[in-house]
């Protein structure tokens, strides 16, 4: 009744300024290539479409919205690959995604439970209620790392947007729940150090396997956050610290349990170690002869191989150990990370869509950019390819975040806010790029970024 009151022409105007506000927050501007100036576009436009701002009962689903592929469940790509955008958009849009995992927290709950656990586990595939729907017991048990990334996406919402009132309100009893569940989920063994035992990380080539590299760091960093922002909370507000105890039953046996496991949870790799395992039994698994198996590159790995041999085979459907760099950068070397991308990158299959933007990303960073142009080209065919049908089934929402991270954290070189209070760029340009224009929020200010064969700009908006 009320559309038919206002009219169409109301109603079109109202939709057309609320597209032309979108696009001054998001539009990327590349001058000197169509291709991705169009891909970038294409992903921004299906990243503010998918997104409901003001509704926390829903995220982003995996495939935006836009087919039926996944039933329109919700996976860590949301925290991972889609969040950056909106964190550096629309802010509001990225609180309003991190709050879907707060208004679940319940559903996590009963994952727990289901698994013999105390607190919270984040389903792999998760419903509108948090529960776990994913149907192949391989995935649901083992891929658990989606717990420990909506605290690391938490953390970089809240330091890009200083929102640390979020944590006090909501974030806490996500930390506690979660927290509980990783200290349960834990095995330790005689010398007191404690495994994650059983474990596929992002890389679903390899099904279960020992202190996955990503996973066990998710963990601590995650733990590492819960005790600090408790003590925190306890210093500085007692009546609130007495209320979240209340509600959750925390107890300070419960922390002491949790720095205990922040301290001693393996971590498979050193400052010295030149190529980081992708966990502790990956030297077990076979080499395989990958010119052999797969005859045709245009079509996935996956394809030529049993799933059988293919767990128990060093193919990897996306690196791990990349991933991990990428999102810790300040634990690694610029050599390290040269030396695992070399190890790495010609074992990874990049089956997965979320693959070759990390790639990419860290080509660039590398400076190696043959290389990071391939993976561009890569990324903008995963779902604008004619030839491989890539959107048949909806659109690689991720994917769509990867594009624009790929631009910004790889391209325009943007250290993340997660690791740095300020903006700072170490700009890598393709070769037939000119120049590139980026719309950015950081800290509740708007600016507008320039980056040319000159060199970069910055400059807040009014």
């Amino acid at each position: 009744d009320e559309a038919k009151e206002l009219g169409f022409e109301t109603l079109c105007e109202r939709h057309a300024k609320v597209w032309e506000k979108k696009w001054a927050e998001t539009d990327i501007k590349i001058v000197g290539d169509d291709a991705a100036q169009l891909a970038i576009r294409m992903a921004a436009y299906h990243l503010n479409r998918a997104d409901h701002e003001d509704d926390p009962r829903v995220a982003i689903c995996a495939k935006g919205y836009a087919g039926e592929a996944y039933c329109g469940r919700y996976f860590w790509d949301t925290e991972i690959n889609m969040l950056p955008f909106f964190i550096h958009t629309n802010p509001k849009g990225a609180r309003n995604l991190i709050l879907f995992r707060f208004k679940t927290l319940e559903g996590a709950k009963r994952n727990a439970a289901g698994y013999g656990y105390s607190g919270a586990r984040y389903a792999w595939e998760s419903s509108v209620t948090g529960e776990e729907e994913c149907a192949c017991w391989q995935y649901a048990d083992h891929e658990i790392h989606v717990t420990a990334d909506i605290i690391y996406a938490m953390m970089h919402y809240v330091r890009a947007t200083g929102d640390y009132e979020f944590i006090d309100r909501y974030g806490l009893e996500i930390m506690v729940e979660t927290a509980r569940y990783w200290v349960e989920r834990v095995d330790r063994d005689k010398e007191g150090v404690f495994h994650l035992l059983g474990v596929m990380g992002p890389d679903e080539y390899l099904p279960m396997t020992k202190n996955n590299a990503f996973t066990n760091r998710m963990v601590k960093f995650a733990l590492t956050m819960t005790v600090k922002y408790l003590e925190q909370f306890r210093e500085r507000n007692a009546s609130g610290y007495r209320e979240l105890v209340e509600k959750t039953a925390l107890t300070d046996r419960m922390i002491e349990h949790f720095k205990e496991v922040r301290d001693n949870i393996r971590t498979p790799y050193d400052k010295e170690t030149k190529i980081i395992l992708q966990s502790d039994d990956f030297e077990e698994y076979a080499d395989l002869d990958f010119d052999a198996i797969w005859k045709d590159r245009s079509r996935c790995f996956g394809e030529f191989i049993s799933q059988e041999k293919n767990y128990r085979s060093k193919a990897l459907k996306q690196a791990d150990v990349l991933e991990m760099m990428m999102l810790y950068p300040e634990d690694f070397t610029e050599e390290q990370l040269a030396d695992n991308y070399d190890y790495y990158e010609p074992i990874t299959t990049h089956d997965s869509s979320l693959s070759a933007a990390v790639h990419g990303i860290l080509a660039a960073q590398l400076g190696r950019m043959d290389e990071a142009e391939r993976f561009l080209q890569k990324v903008i065919d995963i779902d604008m390819s004619e030839a491989k049908r890539g959107a048949e089934e909806g659109i690689h929402i991720a994917n769509c975040g990867g594009i624009w991270q790929m631009i910004v954290y790889g391209f325009a070189g943007l250290k993340s806010a997660m690791w740095s209070d300020e903006i700072n760029l170490n700009p890598h340009l393709p070769s037939c790029w000119e120049s590139v224009e980026i719309p950015l929020k950081w800290h509740g200010k708007q600016y507008h970024i320039t980056v040319n064969r000159n060199g970069c700009k910055c400059v807040e908006m009014n």
